[in-house]
């Protein structure tokens, strides 16, 4: 088998996710097989994907990671049977074909996405090898996001290594705390990566980013669709991945108590890239509710937009792209 997609979810309350996931790949990608590792899968779920054709279920094995940390390992598992594998988020979905140089058996390099412009600790610089006591030997501009990872056989020792690290007793051991009190180095599975790519052997192994804006949307919330990003979509189109980040639309949220902040990020889940052309995927869902406006603000702001996903939510985006200019200029000033 020349290449399939690895995709793994097991919290019920995000199988929306993987609905519009397989619905998109199924959409461009009709003849690629999707391994699905979905241990926690509901029977409607289940039902549904009996009637998808090349998805593939597997079954982990006892006492194997989850969550995140279980990247690696299916990644390890696709290529037993795949000469090259993508793995995807779950809270992503493509809008093209996917290229065939991601599914490339003999390419020496591995693709990765480029981390998201507001990410905590988004610089590198080799910092993350440091605070492991290794010496890098590749210095990266940006952590890298393992949201989508391409790789084939001849990877096999650079996920042995990641995987060598996700199960050292430090970062075990960090994963038990709150996430926002982990150290930078120890926060999650792909600042591991970075590490092995940073560090010997694996820093002469080439790499490809995805490039946020050229190659992949991260919709980061208020600050997750720059106004540059909708001028270049306006131009050139959609990029191929749309990746909803942290709190997901499809979600309730309690706006009783809500920050300003807060508010804003709700209007702009109303306008959000991914929740746009989710709309598109009603009829794979159980319930789309979610994909209409629910603030009035949202509303207008789709209207506003003339029906163009760059133009919907532009006064959002340029909100934020002022206060962030505010903030660099308030961190400069001499105290």
């Amino acid at each position: 088998m020349p290449g399939a997609i690895c995709i793994y979810e097991d919290r019920i309350e995000e199988e929306v996710g993987i609905r519009i996931l397989i619905s998109s790949l199924r959409r461009y990608n009709p003849n690629l097989e999707i391994f699905a590792f979905l241990p926690n899968a509901t029977d409607d779920l289940s039902n549904w994907l009996k009637d998808i054709p090349l998805v593939r279920r597997f079954t982990l094995t006892e006492g194997s990671p989850s969550g995140w940390n279980i990247k690696p390992d299916l990644l390890q598992k696709a290529l037993e049977f795949a000469d090259a594998a993508v793995w995807i988020d779950s809270d992503i979905m493509v809008t093209a074909p996917i290229p065939d140089q991601f599914f490339d058996p003999t390419a020496p390099r591995i693709i990765v996405a480029e981390e998201a412009l507001w990410a905590r600790d988004r610089n590198d610089g080799g910092r993350r090898a440091k605070a492991w006591d290794l010496e890098p030997e590749r210095l990266l501009e940006s952590g890298v996001n393992s949201c989508v990872v391409a790789v084939n056989r001849s990877h096999l020792p650079l996920l042995e290594r990641w995987k060598e690290l996700l199960g050292d007793t430090r970062y075990v051991t960090a994963q038990k705390g709150n996430y926002l009190d982990r150290p930078f180095h120890l926060f999650g599975d792909q600042d591991l990566l970075t590490v092995v790519l940073s560090t010997a052997p694996f820093h002469k192994t080439p790499l490809e980013m995805l490039r946020i804006g050229k190659g992949i949307t991260q919709c980061f919330g208020l600050f997750g669709f720059t106004p540059g990003e909708r001028v270049r979509w306006l131009r050139r189109g959609p990029t191929l991945f749309i990746h909803s980040q942290g709190p997901k639309p499809w979600r309730r949220q309690n706006t009783a108590k809500a920050t300003l902040v807060q508010s804003l990020d709700l209007i702009y889940r109303d306008t959000s890239p991914y929740t746009l052309i989710a709309r598109s995927y009603s009829s794979d869902l159980a319930g789309s509710d979610w994909t209409k406006p629910r603030t009035r603000l949202g509303g207008f702001s789709r209207l506003a937009g003339f029906g163009s996903i760059a133009l919907s939510g532009l006064p959002i985006a340029l909100a934020g792209e002022a206060w962030r200019l505010w903030k660099v200029v308030r961190d400069r000033a001499p105290r």
